[in-house]
């Protein structure tokens, strides 16, 4: 069921129109591809290769990796498309199937795993993570514009942002947005969003198709397929991947936030 849902959400993602992506990949986005080229190379050689590093020298990976990821999240969708577009012109060319990036960034995945938990990878993925509350939620039939026999319900939930602990350089306090997922995403939830209640919400990228993203989403692979932390009353709940048990007092969560998953500040 996972792997049909991956493949559906796949093929969702191709069919709506973008706006414009950055013309050129930042620096950083390009030193952690590097990195990352680098490190599979040596994976590919020897799938134990994790034995080979120190949890500092993974840190430094996982920094760079960190930093693209807020940085600049748009080139690295950029690179994921050049990447493929790469991959069949060669295979046409020669015949030779290379490694998918998704491939690469398993398995770097699995070497930061190694050195953390299941959840850190995951965690320090998404672009931003802001404190909000909800003022609407509504529901839109989606059409998938490439795909047009693919007809889901869209969720598109509005939202106030109260508080940003990640990607303070795209939101503010007050700030007034939207962020859309798939009624299917939320099968297996205990917790789903509800009006007037506020949430730590991570949110990535949205709709990205040659490259280019239009919209936000709540980063749902954090715990499967759910990653809702309400709070009320200034406790937030179900924290436990983070380390911080099912409820802690809000100010005492960003502490261990931005301790463990805040990297430029340490790590």
């Amino acid at each position: 069921m996972f792997f049909l849902r991956f493949i559906l959400f796949a093929c969702l993602l191709t069919g709506v129109l973008y706006a414009q992506a950055p013309e050129v990949v930042s620096e950083t986005t390009l030193d952690f591809i590097n990195e990352l080229d680098s490190y599979y190379i040596e994976y590919q050689k020897n799938k134990n290769a994790a034995d080979n590093y120190t949890k500092e020298e993974v840190m430094v990976l996982a920094r760079k990796f960190y930093k693209m990821m807020a940085e600049d999240p748009q080139g690295y969708r950029k690179i994921v498309f050049q990447s493929g577009e790469n991959r069949k012109k060669e295979y046409h060319k020669t015949g030779i199937v290379l490694p998918k990036i998704g491939v690469k960034i398993r398995a770097f995945r699995e070497l930061v795993e190694h050195f953390t938990d299941k959840y850190y990878f995951y965690i320090i993925k998404p672009s931003y993570y802001v404190r909000a509350k909800v003022l609407s939620i509504k529901k839109e039939p989606y059409f998938s514009k490439v795909n047009p026999w693919i007809k889901l319900t869209k969720i598109v939930v509005k939202i106030e942002v109260t508080e940003v602990l990640k990607g303070e350089q795209v939101f503010q306090k007050g700030r007034i947005e939207e962020i859309n997922s798939f009624e299917f995403w939320y099968e297996e939830c205990q917790n789903i969003f509800e009006p007037e209640m506020e949430y730590l919400i991570p949110i990535e990228l949205w709709g990205c198709y040659e490259g280019k993203c239009s919209g936000l989403a709540p980063a749902s692979n954090i715990n499967g397929n759910c990653a809702i932390f309400p709070i009320k009353n200034e406790i937030i709940s179900n924290v436990d991947i983070f380390g911080c048990g099912t409820q802690m007092n809000w100010d005492d969560f960003k502490l261990v936030f931005q301790s463990k998953y805040i990297l430029e500040s340490g790590g």
